[in-house]
């Protein structure tokens, strides 16, 4: 088995190429839509855990009017929208209720 320098050398290769294929920058439009759409994605599965936590620890039907999220970055603002989507689509809340 090969341990030495050459061995590092094509672990840091492989790292490299894994870290450009998982986040290419935003040079590109292709790399642009890949931020975006892993945002959502991650956005979209966060809110999901919270409302299925906040769901489990109330116990009783939730009162959808005190349930807030603080969000920190700019990116996080995808969950605006996707909150809204959630308490509509799956929660059966109107436009003005969500």
């Amino acid at each position: 088995m090969d341990s030495g320098p050459t061995m590092a050398c094509s672990n840091s290769s492989s790292q490299n190429m894994i870290c450009y294929i998982l986040d290419p920058g935003d040079e590109s439009v292709e790399g642009k839509t890949l931020g975006l759409k892993q945002q959502y994605t991650l956005c979209s599965a966060s809110l999901q855990d919270i409302i299925a936590h906040f769901e489990r620890r109330s116990g009783k039907p939730v009162k959808w009017e005190i349930f807030a999220v603080q969000m920190n970055d700019t990116c996080p603002t995808l969950c605006i929208p996707e909150l809204i989507r959630i308490l509509m689509d799956w929660k059966g809340l109107s436009w003005k209720e969500a």
